[in-house]
């Protein structure tokens, strides 16, 4: 069903919604790196995901970041493989290319991300096609705060310069759409696979 007053703005979440997540395939990399399966040593694994909601949040930078995972897996690796371990988990969406495109017609694009600076450069690298066509971007570990503290999203309007009222959120948490509802932004729940085209109709926000 088409909204009566459709939102001119679109803030867009990164992980689920514009490009998969896989935490299994980093985990695999890292097993492979180290030369044993982490899957069973959660527990050692713990201050590795401790050490990532720091970096989002924009508490610790790249090399802190990578110290943790030396200090976490007890190894002794070097920078590049880490990056390319820990990006192991971003998954291109096929149909995310052409929905941006779409969408980018009509509304001006934004990306609310909970997002650290080694995982945003492998999706600046692999996704410059889409990503030109975002007006503006929010990202977390820029920031120094992270979603679903409202302050999140009372910031980035701010930053924009932008009413709330003509804004729709789109995430995949639902924690996170909570927030924004809670601070007067429009929001929708996205499921893991990402954007779909039959939902953002049914949302009023492509033509059928």
């Amino acid at each position: 069903m088409q909204r009566a007053n459709p939102p001119t703005n679109l803030l867009l979440d990164l992980g689920n919604v514009l490009v998969g997540v896989d935490p299994a395939s980093t985990l695999r990399a890292f097993s492979r790196l180290v030369g044993r399966d982490l899957g069973d040593e959660e527990q050692s694994f713990a201050p590795l995901l401790e050490a990532n909601q720091q970096f989002d949040a924009g508490a610790i930078g790249a090399a802190e970041f990578r110290a943790a995972v030396r200090d976490s897996l007890q190894a002794t690796i070097d920078d590049a493989a880490i990056d390319d371990a820990w990006c192991a988990m971003i998954v291109l969406l096929p149909q995310t290319a052409g929905l941006i495109e779409e969408l980018a017609r009509e509304h001006r694009l934004f990306m609310l991300s909970n997002t650290d600076p080694i995982h945003f450069a492998e999706v600046r690298r692999r996704c410059g096609d889409w990503l030109s066509r975002f007006t503006g971007l929010f990202l977390s570990y820029e920031a120094r705060v992270v979603k679903p503290n409202p302050e999140f999203f009372e910031t980035a309007l701010a930053r924009f310069g932008l009413d709330a009222g003509s804004c729709l959120f789109l995430d995949d948490r639902e924690e996170n759409v909570e927030a924004a509802l809670g601070v007067g932004i429009a929001a929708h729940r996205v499921e893991a696979s990402g954007l779909e085209r039959a939902r953002l109709v049914e949302w009023g926000i492509l033509p059928a």
